[in-house]
C-alpha cells in the first residue's frame, strides 16, 4: 500500500505548493500528474531493490520467474514517469503506464490467491488490491490521457502564450495582406470629396480590397478600369 500513500501524500503536498504560488502546480490535474510521476518513479526503483525477489515470486505460471523481467518492468515504469513530465510524451506515457497496470494486475491476483508474501507480510487481499489498482488507473487517465487542450496554459505556464489581437488590428493586418497579395500599379483616383489621391491599385481582388477603403458621405469613387 506504500505506492498509494506516495500518490495521495504527493498529490496533496504538490497541490499545496501550487496554492503557495508554484505556477506549474496551479491545478489539481498538474499536481496529480507530478504525484503520479513520483509514484511510478518510486515503484520502478523498487524493482532494483531486494524486493525484486518478491516481485519475481508473484509472476504467475507459465511465465518464468526471472529477474530480467522484473528489471524490464521497473525500467518501463521509470520511463513512463519521466514521460508524464514531458508534454509531447505525456499522453503516450499515460497509455503505456495504464497498459502496464492492467498487464501486471494478474500478478497481484496470483499472489493473493496463493498467499505469496511480500516483504515478509501476507499479500494484500484482492478486494482491497483491486480498488487500489483502479485508483492508479484513474489517476493516470485523468492527469495524462484525458488531458484537455484548454489545460495547456494552466498546466504549462511556461509554454508560448498565443497573442490575442483586437478587431482593429485584425482589420489592419487584413488590409496589409490584401496589398501584399497584389502587384503594384500606381494610378490616380479622383473623387469629388477626395480631391486627387495617389494610391496603389491592385490588379486583382478589388472586391476584397474595396470594403476596406473608408467611405466619405456624398462621395462615390469610381472603380478603376
Amino acid at each position: 500500500m506504500a505506492p498509494l500513500a506516495v500518490l495521495v501524500a504527493g498529490w496533496l503536498l504538490l497541490r499545496a505548493g501550487g496554492r503557495l504560488g508554484v505556477e506549474q502546480l496551479s491545478s489539481w490535474r498538474s499536481a496529480g500528474r507530478a504525484a503520479s510521476a513520483g509514484m511510478f518513479m518510486f515503484t520502478g526503483a523498487t524493482h532494483f531493490s531486494p524486493m525484486k525477489h518478491d516481485y519475481a515470486a508473484m509472476i504467475p505460471e507459465p511465465l518464468p520467474k526471472s529477474l530480467p523481467l522484473i528489471h524490464l518492468t521497473g525500467l518501463l515504469q521509470i520511463a513512463g514517469a519521466i514521460g508524464l513530465l514531458v508534454r509531447p510524451l505525456r499522453r503516450l506515457a499515460g497509455v503505456g503506464l495504464a497498459a502496464q497496470l492492467v498487464a501486471l494486475f494478474p500478478a497481484n491476483v496470483y499472489a493473493a490467491r496463493n498467499g505469496i508474501p511480500f516483504r515478509g507480510r501476507p499479500p494484500t487481499p484482492l478486494p482491497v488490491r483491486a480498488p487500489v489498482q483502479l485508483a492508479f488507473l484513474a489517476a493516470v487517465w485523468w492527469t495524462a490521457i484525458a488531458d484537455r487542450p484548454k489545460d495547456t496554459l494552466e498546466d504549462d505556464p511556461l509554454s508560448p502564450v498565443p497573442i490575442r489581437t483586437s478587431p482593429m488590428s485584425e482589420e489592419s493586418n487584413s488590409f496589409r495582406r490584401n496589398l501584399a497579395d497584389h502587384r503594384p500599379d500606381d494610378r490616380i483616383l479622383r473623387g469629388p470629396a477626395h480631391g486627387t489621391v495617389a494610391m496603389r491599385e491592385p490588379r486583382r481582388g478589388w472586391s476584397r480590397l474595396r470594403p476596406l477603403i473608408p467611405k466619405v458621405e456624398g462621395s462615390n469613387p469610381p472603380r478603376p478600369t
